[in-house]
């Protein structure tokens, strides 16, 4: 199983005239702690049903920025291991 680690959900400001944002990053990592390269992150708006995809890097990070305010739900998938959200 693939363990998903949030790291933050960071408010930006808001600028007038403008929606505000935030962003949200976290790290892959397996049941051993071992970090997972290329694993696919979908990041969905729940509210919305806006979807944003990224993947984690060799280190297992990803980060998605200039996301709408609103609670979202992160579902991780890697080759070789069973998805999470």
């Amino acid at each position: 199983a693939i363990y998903l680690s949030l790291l933050a959900i960071l408010p930006g400001t808001p600028a007038l005239a403008q929606a505000p944002t935030g962003s949200i990053a976290g790290t892959v990592v397996d049941e051993t702690g071992a970090v997972v390269p290329d694993a696919l992150i979908r990041i969905t708006n729940k509210a919305t049903g806006a979807q944003r995809s990224v993947s984690s890097n060799a280190r297992g990070e990803y980060s998605a920025s200039a996301l709408l305010a609103g609670e979202y739900e992160i579902r991780a998938e890697a080759k070789g291991f069973r998805a999470l959200v």
